[in-house]
């Protein structure tokens, strides 16, 4: 059964109490949610272009819709922090996939094994703040250079888990 990314993300509440990143049981929250991320002031959510339902699909950041919109809403199968999970589109039914340094990401089939990543804390984040590293490397969910333009690709950069590298930090909203 699917567990949604606000359950998983309601453990990086916890996350600023957190020494080192240890694992921390999930609590129960919304269904569904959008990831975003606060750089230089600017609100960007992760966006499928065009709501596209197409595997290989390169993903971007875009404004937070308001009302959402189905493009933005991902919903997750892991129930606990720091365990492995697959983030899916809930229009596509695709996963984000990660690849090498520096590569966009895309959305793929679930079953990909680029398509498993892990809720990761710190203890100098905000409450609710995480990283999101590819599983079995040491690459997380970024915005090239922090740009902040409507469109910016994302892409996986090795993980630095600090708060001066906030193109790498995001938060859920139910």
């Amino acid at each position: 059964m699917k567990r949604t990314l606000s359950r998983l993300f309601a453990a990086a509440m916890i996350a600023a109490t957190i020494v080192g990143i240890a694992a921390v049981p999930a609590q129960a929250a919304e269904s569904r949610g959008i990831i975003f991320s606060t750089i230089n002031g600017n609100r960007r959510c992760v966006d499928v272009p065009a709501s596209s339902t197409v595997v290989g699909k390169k993903i971007q950041t875009w404004s937070c819709h308001n009302p959402r919109r189905t493009n933005q809403i991902f919903e997750t199968d892991a129930p606990l922090y720091n365990e492995i999970t697959y983030v899916e589109n809930v229009n596509s039914g695709l996963c984000l996939a990660g690849w090498a340094n520096g590569s966009q990401v895309t959305q793929e089939l679930c079953s990909h094994p680029n398509t498993s990543w892990v809720v990761r804390g710190s203890p100098e984040l905000n409450a609710g703040e995480f990283f999101l590293q590819l599983y079995g490397t040491d690459r997380c969910l970024a915005f090239p250079s922090a740009g902040t333009a409507n469109g910016t690709p994302l892409i996986t950069w090795t993980c630095r888990y600090s708060r001066t590298n906030p193109e790498q930090i995001w938060k859920v909203t139910p």
